[in-house]
């Protein structure tokens, strides 16, 4: 009877731990089109890293070419951080960094104040999230699915996305169609979600024969933005180096 009752404690316990030794996804970079109004204006390239010790570091670069480049409308350089959890299949993100000529944007997630600390531009502000809620940024939305990928089978995700200037909500919907995309990477079947507002649409088509990388990210506003996928490829990892010398 005792070992029966201790047994169920531990299994309750376990259902509240992350899963200890689960492996993280590989390190990749990814790299697409960024194209404004059909034209071709920059080239982006994103590393994911993932650490044994659960965290994650995501770095993005899209730099201007052709008439974008000359027209000086200057490269972008984010960065998120944060780390992986297992128990609520979560990027539980704790910094987002965005720069773009000497524009600085930047969320901090206080989680004892339930604040998030953005500064935009240099003015510094604050706003409260929910207990509990989940939070994400331009990366950690777009690469969530290459971390979980069971929870692209969710028929919606409601997220809090902040972006270094404010914090919003976002309810994404999942299309129950598989779809066909073709892109500069190749032909793919994928899984689109999509976030409709007012004068505002974002849809986002996952390839899960690549592990949910995002093969297509349309964004349409007072513009089409369009993101492209052209290569996705391994980071070899780092040998670790011998402390004793040897």
């Amino acid at each position: 009877m005792k070992m029966k009752f201790w047994a169920a404690v531990l299994a309750l316990v376990a259902g509240f731990l992350p899963l200890a030794g689960q492996a993280a996804p590989d390190d990749v970079i990814v790299r697409y089109q960024m194209l404004f109004g059909g034209i071709h204006i920059a080239d982006v390239e994103d590393r994911l890293v993932f650490g044994e010790d659960s965290t994650y570091q995501f770095e993005s670069n899209a730099t201007a070419i052709g008439m974008a480049a000359l027209l000086g409308t200057g490269d972008v350089f984010r960065t998120s951080e944060g780390r992986l959890d297992q128990a609520s299949q979560r990027l539980e993100m704790d910094r987002y960094f965005h720069r773009r000529k000497d524009a600085e944007q930047i969320s901090e997630i206080d989680r004892a104040e339930s604040l998030i600390r953005i500064n935009y531009k240099g003015s510094a502000s604050s706003e409260p999230f929910a207990a509990g809620g989940e939070i994400t940024d331009p990366l950690t939305l777009n690469y969530l699915f290459y971390a979980f990928p069971e929870r692209a089978e969710e028929s919606a995700i409601e997220v809090l996305f902040t972006d270094g200037k404010r914090s919003r909500p976002y309810l994404y919907k999942r299309n129950p169609e598989s779809q066909t995309i073709t892109v500069p990477a190749g032909e793919f079947e994928a899984i689109a979600f999509k976030r409709e507002e007012e004068d505002h649409s974002n849809e986002v088509w996952f390839i899960p024969e690549l592990g949910m990388i995002p093969g297509r990210i349309l964004i349409i506003a007072k513009a089409k933005i369009d993101f492209l996928l052209v290569s996705v490829a391994p980071i070899a990892k780092q040998p670790q180096e011998d402390p004793s010398g040897s």
